[in-house]
């Protein structure tokens, strides 16, 4: 009788640790963890997605920190998620550093074949790229500028070997060529680098409408605002009687802008 009332002590406690064991660690108390990670194998019930020895004892759920491996470090079903070094790579399949934006993979090293732009025009000829020199007379466009090689797209007389940066007739090129006149229009007119050639104007608020703009509320861009004025000469721009060029009146206020309060009237206490 005792030993019935021993073993069934035993059993009681055995069952009583086997369900704490499951409480603490998330899996079943007889599970295998074959690679010593503290984590069971799915296959024998667990959570580990490799238990494999060696190389399983680095991966198990809550890993905490996803390499750029390949691997699913952390048991998720995906690898190397949120890792800055994973990047898109496009397929170079001529061989001349440019890729093809309709072929790309996301890994977080350079495969072969592989590179990192996708400007390649046409990826089966390694003669035809981005920055490719192009020969006078020449058919193809062999720099994927959109545009055949010195030919004069927009009918301005200048071609691109010329100098013409915008030969495209659909998108004002015809405007566009060296010998144009810089106008402010946010665009390079003459091809010579600049845009507008610092001939972008400024332009001030007017919020009392005298004719005269608050030096302080300036904005510089080619087209005038409706509320704004090519001048910055008013002091008070709340005030329609204050501006420069005003008539001085005796009001206690510099209506002329000049620093001096009611000067040159005689008699005047305002």
């Amino acid at each position: 009788m005792d030993s019935q009332r021993l073993k069934g002590g035993v059993q009681a406690v055995f069952a009583l640790f086997c369900m704490i064991l499951l409480t603490i660690i998330g899996q079943p108390a007889f599970a295998a963890d074959a690679d010593g990670d503290g984590y069971a194998s799915i296959a024998t019930g667990g959570t580990d997605c490799n238990d494999t020895p060696g190389v399983g004892a680095s991966i198990y759920p809550n890993h905490g920190e996803e390499l750029c491996d390949g691997v699913d470090e952390d048991c998720d079903g995906t690898a190397d998620e949120g890792i800055p070094d994973n990047r898109s790579w496009y397929q170079d399949s001529d061989g001349d550093s440019h890729g093809n934006s309709g072929v790309t993979i996301t890994s977080c090293t350079q495969l072969n074949g592989y590179v990192l732009n996708s400007d390649d025009c046409n990826d089966a000829r390694g003669d035809v790229y981005p920055g490719q020199l192009e020969l006078t007379g020449g058919l193809e466009d062999l720099n994927c500028d959109g545009s055949l090689p010195d030919a004069d797209n927009d009918g301005d007389t200048w071609t691109n070997a010329q100098g013409d940066c915008n030969d495209n007739p659909l998108n004002n090129g015809t405007n566009v060529h060296p010998q144009a006149i810089e106008t402010c229009n946010d665009v390079d007119d003459d091809c010579n680098g600049n845009t507008d050639d610092f001939l972008i104007p400024s332009w001030c608020l007017d919020a009392d409408l005298d004719g005269k703009g608050d030096f302080n509320l300036c904005v510089d861009i080619c087209a005038r605002p409706s509320d704004h004025v090519g001048n910055g000469d008013d002091c008070n721009d709340a005030m329609i009687l204050v501006k420069a060029g005003a008539a001085e009146i005796c009001d206690g206020q510099d209506n002329n802008c000049d620093g001096a309060i009611d000067e040159g009237l005689m008699g005047c206490s305002p």
